[in-house]
């Protein structure tokens, strides 16, 4: 009788009676190809695990546990793979043990175990409905012989596929009940006739498939009949453990196929989180965000330059040097594979007693960096850091330039190219005195640098020297013309650097004919031993330090720390240019606009915005599918945010922690004044979690705003002048009541328009606590929370909100009236119908503009409808910061002094554009796309008018 054969090639020795031998233990599975007579699987085993034959087409030798690849080479598993290896094969093959018995001899297998291949071969028989599926020692003896099926190796195939003939295909077998049992009668043995191990309507990865069988290579599939042992079913114990094993495997192949990505993930959100290689000390990154001026300084004269300890003390000095003149100083360094802009003293010590230091230009960055090294940089390496960090002046003693004998043998340090090519300015002493400083100063005329001599004399000066025979293409007299000049090169965005040359000091200048000789005795050595590339410069100045017995080490001491004061001077002058020229307007001129800034106090927030795919969220802890966006919000950062977008450029209020998001939060808010805003040790930036539905409507949010009872009465009192001199003031209801009443006190003492931002319908009551909200200007709630204010002051409220437009803007009329008693301005906030704007009215038009109305006795309450600019449901994205898009936009035209109606439809413009956008306000709102000649480009629908009184 022929028996059926599995995949693979190979066989597998047997014993006397021609059957393989079964292991001491479980037995492991068929190897492919092999008979497995049920009995022997079934009974006890008798025999060691065989060794020897062949696997997989490779001849295994000795005891079976190494292999030989083709090549020859042993190929080995380590003991404790080997043993989860065994162990799973042994379950697996007991598992398909239980089932040998029950699958059927297939009548016309042909003797290489291909079932019905040849002229004699016939399908299996089909089953009549009333029957069972043949199995045991009488499916064998029905089948016409004693030999037993061969079971074969399918890999991840389930269990019931493999009681399957190969090619079959139509109904689904079923199985008739036992004697005695009914349709209904539990039997906790048997699985439902046709599942087999599985269920109907999965597949043997958990898919769904259609009930009655799947598809599989093209093919129907039938239904798989209940697997048994000899006539009765597996129980549901073994079918339990069957699962939970396949369970195992899949996890622990998922878990280790994803390993590695999520690896990779965390290493990237590491290094997004602080700036990829480049770590900006706390102290550097303050001064930046708060608009301070900052001096980067190399390190390779620490690690190259000098010697322990007198590199360290230099370094200190220099540091505090560019400290009392005004400056931020941040030392660059590289410290194990990353770049350091600004080192603390215990960095500084580290990078000074370094016997490893590698000297890092442009070229060694990507090694040094790959392989965690530290080292110094050189002047090259400096200005790609400081450029990166947005430092525009950088103080080093000398710079690199074309070496002596240059023309033969291309010696030209990386320093020259670096400047006409990274816009930073550098002050120096001029080449190093070691260089050929004519050559040098005309391959920096070919980079397109501009070179300026500091100070009275345009000598260049070299290094030790105050003279060189050379003049500068160019010089500035003091710290402002040198500020001006580095001003107009970074303005004008060429690309190129600028060399400011400082002479050094007089007192302290070595004589130059004295250097010069030891000079050219320090090339002499250096060429007579071979030295060449980037040792050449550490060993010459070392030489001259010895040959000219510690005098030009003096004068190098002197020229850095002169550079020093000279650089931090100059940073602190440009420092001021630029601010001043921030503040001054493009009027015909130069006009200076120095007019006080709004102020806005409020929250600043870590967004994450999930929005639905579908149009039901779905309860009950299910995962519904979506879009999940990090984004930066919180409301008093979204007014500031439009407002700076729309060119107002206020002062924002807030306090942030200094934990993981600080960084990416300043960095978002680069183009924002965020130099008043609290950094905070030991407290988390607020975070927010919003989920949206598919149309963009909030369902629910989320949110850890502890950190907002730090802007406190005390710290904004600090800007007490700022707030009586602003021309507008901003707060959100995320404020603590007392810094909103102290807020509201300065307004009535000193007449200052102030808007309040309600945030949501439980904050919103806030300043009507109290009588504090009386000194309000403006306030811009939605239909709720200006319910909730009239909750708040006992005031009469509708049943129920409508959603009629009509009867919508009814009610918020009739909410909005009891307020303007005391306020000048209630802008009420209606989602998809618009805006409503209540106030007093003269000749038609509503006045935003306070005291307007004051003495005229004509005026009267109003409330005028504006209908917003369409969009459709798809179109919407997200809408947190739409609300607060169209407030800042209604202050930016109050602000311009625009009319009524100009001022809401900017608000509008706003809106629609924060609408389309993943982000609460959209990048895209400028001057240009929100402003007066856009309102008037555009047609809008009739704005209706009510009286209100």
């Amino acid at each position: 009788m022929g028996t059926l054969r599995g995949e693979g090639k190979g066989k597998e020795k047997k014993d006397g009676e021609g059957r393989p031998r079964p292991p001491a233990s479980l037995p492991l599975p068929p190897r492919r190809g092999r008979r497995v007579p049920a009995g022997d699987l079934l009974g006890p085993a008798a025999s060691p695990r065989p060794r020897g034959g062949r696997r997989h087409g490779r001849e295994v030798e000795g005891d079976g546990r190494r292999s030989r690849s083709r090549r020859g080479r042993p190929q080995g598993r380590g003991r404790r793979a080997r043993r989860c290896l065994q162990r799973r094969h042994r379950l697996r093959h007991y598992c398909l043990s239980r089932k040998a018995a029950a699958a059927p001899e297939l009548p016309g297998a042909d003797p290489s175990g291909r079932p019905g291949r040849g002229a004699a071969a016939a399908p299996p028989p089909r089953p009549s409905a009333g029957s069972h599926w043949p199995s045991g020692a009488g499916a064998r003896e029905r089948a016409g012989g004693g030999a037993a099926p061969v079971l074969p190796s399918r890999g991840r195939r389930d269990l019931a596929a493999r009681a399957r003939p190969r090619g079959a295909a139509g109904s689904a077998l079923g199985a008739a009940p036992r004697p005695g049992e009914g349709p209904s009668s539990p039997c906790r043995d048997q699985p439902a006739a046709g599942k087999g191990l599985f269920q109907e309507g999965t597949t043997r990865n958990g898919d769904v498939a259609p009930a009655g069988g799947g598809e599989r290579n093209g093919t129907v599939a039938p239904q798989r009949p209940s697997p048994r042992v000899g006539t009765k079913p597996l129980s549901a114990a073994l079918m339990g453990t069957i699962h939970m094993h396949k369970m195992i495997r899949k996890i622990t192949f998922s878990l280790g196929r994803h390993m590695s990505s999520m690896a990779r993930g965390t290493t990237q959100v590491r290094r997004l989180l602080h700036g990829g290689y480049l770590r900006i000390h706390p102290s550097v990154q303050e001064a930046l965000v708060q608009g301070r001026p900052v001096v980067a300084l190399e390190s390779t004269i620490i690690t190259h330059g000098m010697a322990y300890p007198l590199n360290l003390s230099m370094a200190r000095e220099v540091e505090e040097i560019v400290r009392r003149n005004g400056a931020v100083p941040a030392t660059v360094g590289i410290l194990r594979g990353q770049i350091h802009v600004g080192l603390t003293d215990e960095e500084l010590e580290f990078l000074a007693s370094s016997k490893n230091a590698v000297k890092v230009s442009r070229r060694d960055f990507p090694f040094v960096l790959s392989q965690g090294l530290s080292g110094g940089t050189t002047v090259s390496g400096t200005m790609i850091a400081a450029h990166k960090a947005g430092i525009p002046v950088f103080v080093t003693g000398g710079i690199g330039g074309v070496h002596r004998d240059g023309e033969n043998t291309l010696d030209v340090s990386a320093d020259l190219t670096e400047l006409g090519r990274t816009p930073v300015a550098v002050v120096s002493a001029g080449a190093k005195s070691i260089l050929d400083i004519g050559r040098t100063l005309e391959y920096l005329e070919t980079q397109g640098v501009c070179v300026a001599a500091f100070g009275e004399s345009r000598e260049f000066p070299a290094f030790f020297s105050r003279q060189s025979g050379f003049q500068a293409p160019y010089h500035v007299q003091d710290e402002e013309e040198a500020a001006k000049l580095i001003d107009s090169a970074l303005g004008l965005g060429l690309g190129s650097g600028v060399l400011i040359a400082v002479p050094c000091p007089q007192e302290r200048a070595a004589e130059g004919q004295a250097i010069e000789e030891a000079i050219q005795q320090a090339l002499s050595q250096a060429r007579s031993k071979g030295i060449r590339g980037k040792e050449v410069t550490p060993f010459l100045l070392q030489k001259l330090t010895e040959l000219t017995d510690g005098i030009s080490l003096d004068s190098n001491l002197a020229l850095i720390q002169n550079n020093a004061r000279v650089g931090s001077c100059i940073a602190v002058a440009l420092n001021k240019l630029q601010k001043a020229r921030r503040r001054k307007g493009n009027q015909p001129g130069g006009e200076d606009t120095t007019a006080a800034q709004p102020v806005v106090i409020g929250g600043i927030n870590v967004d994450f915005i999930a929005k639905a795919q579908n149009p039901d969220i779905l309860g009950g802890g299910q995962t519904n599918a979506g879009r999940v966006r990090r984004t930066f919000g919180g409301v008093g950062r979204n007014l500031a945010d439009c407002l700076s977008r729309l060119g107002q450029a206020p002062r924002l209020l807030s306090a942030l922690g200094k934990d993981e998001h600080l960084e990416s939060v300043l960095h978002y808010c680069h183009h924002m004044d965020m130099s008043s805003v609290l950094q905070l040790e030991g407290k988390s930036t607020a975070t927010y979690c919003a989920v949206i539905t598919s149309a963009g409507e909030l369902s629910v949010g989320l949110g850890d705003m502890d950190i907002h009872h730090q802007i406190t009465e005390q710290y904004v009192s600090q800007f007490k002048e700022n707030l009586c001199q602003a021309p507008l003031v901003c707060i959100d209801g995320n404020v603590p009541l007392s810094t909103i009443q102290y807020v509201c006190q300065l307004a009535r003492e000193h007449q200052l328009a102030v808007c309040y931002e309600p945030t949501d319908e439980n904050k919103a009551s806030k300043p009507f606590l109290s009588d504090s909200w009386k000194a309000l200007t403006y306030i811009s709630p939605n239909l709720q929370e200006l319910r909730a204010i009239n909750r708040t002051l006992g005031n009469p409220l509708p049943a129920e909100l409508p959603s009629r437009l009509e009867d919508v803007v009814q009610a918020a009329a009739a909410l909005a009236c009891p307020l303007l008693a005391h306020l000048h301005c209630v802008v009420v906030t209606l989602g998809a119908h618009g805006v409503l704007l209540c106030g007093k009215s003269l000749g038609g038009s509503i006045s935003l503009y306070p005291g307007a109305h004051k003495q005229t006795a004509a005026a009267r309450v109003c409330a005028a409808h504006y209908p917003a600019i369409p969009i459709s449901r798809g179109e919407i994205v997200n809408v947190s910061g739409a609300g607060d898009s169209l407030m800042a936009g209604i202050l930016a035209g109050v602000l311009a002094k625009h009319d009524t109606g100009t001022c809401v439809r900017m608000g509008l413009l706003a809106a629609n554009l924060s609408l389309r956008s993943y982000e609460p306000i959209s990048p895209e709102i400028s001057t240009s796309s929100v402003s007066q000649e856009q309102v008037k480009s555009r047609s809008w629908p009739e704005v209706k008018v009510w009286k209100m009184d």
